[in-house]
């Protein structure tokens, strides 16, 4: 918004029609795109963290919104010749809603399929299973570009944070992952290396 301002009290000394004015005219524009963006994003994000609009939470089966995602990558998976692995137990259920979990799992494989290694087809695994505290734990790994987890610290889960500049992107995907799963009671955790691939571990009681 500074920016906006700064940019728009340039232009009252600037000629019309001049280019100078029609350069400065595009950077006013570009931040105002910017700043309306930024207000969706955190609309979205207080959507979610008040949960308005929403369903109530209900038992969903965990092996239909996978398979769901899945399908809807279906087109971006085989382009880059990608492989999805998928061992969820019959009758998994999620303690949650449907568009919830959709929006956990279209963002992490959606992810998976951004940042793979060019030098070698995707391959992509997840699985579910319960433990032995009457839990669950989801796992999802990749076969990407990993992330140096030294350098990224505590800003892997932060808002609008991106660890690789080379792919477009607003550094949402992983923040949303994190508020919808706290939101049920779950936890998130990643263990990666760079061009390792990355490992995704959710944890739900």
């Amino acid at each position: 918004m500074s920016n906006a301002i700064g940019l728009v009290d340039a232009l009252g000394s600037i000629e019309p029609n001049s280019a100078m004015h029609k350069e400065v005219y595009t950077h006013v524009k570009s931040s105002l795109q910017q700043l309306d963006q930024v207000i969706k994003d955190l609309d979205m994000i207080l959507s979610v963290r008040n949960r308005e609009g929403l369903p109530d939470q209900q038992d969903v089966l965990l092996e239909q919104i996978v398979g769901q995602v899945i399908q809807d990558l279906r087109d971006d998976i085989n382009k880059c010749r990608g492989t999805v692995k998928v061992s969820i137990p019959s009758g998994f259920l999620i303690r949650t809603n449907q568009a919830n979990l959709y929006s956990i799992f279209f963002n992490l494989l959606s992810n998976t399929i951004k940042y793979r290694a060019e030098q070698r087809p995707l391959r992509v695994e997840l699985t579910a299973k319960e433990t032995a505290g009457h839990g669950k734990l989801i796992t999802i790994s990749d076969n990407g570009l990993g992330i140096d987890l030294e350098k990224v610290g505590e800003n892997m889960f932060k808002l609008y944070k991106r660890f690789h500049p080379q792919h477009s992107g607003r550094g949402l995907g992983l923040y949303l992952v994190k508020m919808h799963i706290e939101s049920i009671g779950g936890q998130i955790k990643v263990s990666s290396q760079p061009d390792q691939g990355a490992t995704f571990k959710i944890t739900l009681l």
